[in-house]
């Protein structure tokens, strides 16, 4: 990524923050994250759930993608042990009711994404300025709201065509593909 506009630098130069829910019931997901958003002097956050393992180039992918001005947040294409897509996006219902789904459709090109699930995500800071995840949800739509404010603010979420995870979770959410219906 040697003409990204973010550079490599030695591990002492970021800030590592590892919050461990320690599989309680009271760990709150948006009321931590944003203990560390606001905790991180870096202008590039990443957060990865436990139940993700990361495959080569991930993190650079994530990086190129964020390259462009107007995206504020870049996820990785999510994948499950038999490498088969559980997530490339997330897709509204037209119905108006709130319903989503994630896309599961192989993408070539980096694409742009109606929010975002929170399995890995990658936010350029110096884009979403202050903006926070809503803590008044717990574990689930935190993550869709975020992706809505950031539209909200006229900036754009995109997942990485080259940046893939293995989300061993990730079955739980329903599906749907463009491509087939």
């Amino acid at each position: 990524v040697s003409q990204s506009r973010y550079t490599y630098r030695s591990i002492s130069d970021c800030d590592l923050i590892i919050a461990d829910n320690c599989k309680t019931l009271s760990f709150h997901h948006p009321k931590e994250i944003n203990k560390v958003l606001l905790l991180s002097r870096s202008s590039l956050f990443i957060a990865i759930d436990d139940d993700v393992i990361v495959t080569k180039g991930w993190l650079q992918a994530l990086i190129k993608t964020l390259e462009c001005n107007s995206t504020a947040i870049a996820t990785p294409v999510h994948i499950d042990k038999e490498d088969k897509c559980t997530y490339s996006g997330i897709a509204f219902s037209t119905y108006k009711n709130g319903d989503h789904s994630h896309t599961v459709d192989y993408i070539k090109k980096d694409s742009i994404s109606e929010s975002i699930c929170s399995a890995c995500i990658c936010i350029d800071k110096s884009k979403t300025k202050e903006l926070l995840f809503d803590e008044n949800y717990k574990k689930y739509f935190f993550d869709l709201d975020y992706g809505l404010s950031c539209w909200e603010k006229g900036l754009h979420v995109k997942v990485s065509a080259n940046s893939k995870i293995v989300h061993l979770g990730g079955g739980t959410m329903r599906c749907v593909s463009i491509v087939t219906g």
